[in-house]
């Protein structure tokens, strides 16, 4: 295979059956690079349960931070 389209045309021409071990595979081969960061995934629980909580930021300040931090517009 010399590329994605060739690939992509490989897939359409699977079976169903086909398709799904595919499917299985690459979801296994994903998880296999991916680390749960236990500090990452309490910092992410904390910021649900304050927004929650009505503590979050408005959008609005988020975006105004960007730009003044990073020249985002």
């Amino acid at each position: 295979m010399s590329g994605l389209t060739d690939i992509q045309e490989a897939i359409e021409r699977l079976s169903p059956e086909e398709r799904a071990q595919l499917w299985d595979w690459f979801q296994a081969s994903e998880a296999d690079g991916f680390e749960e960061d236990e500090e990452l995934l309490a910092a992410l629980d904390q910021a649900e349960r304050s927004i929650r909580e009505g503590k979050g930021v408005p959008m609005e300040d988020v975006l105004r931070r960007l730009s003044q931090q990073w020249g985002i517009k």
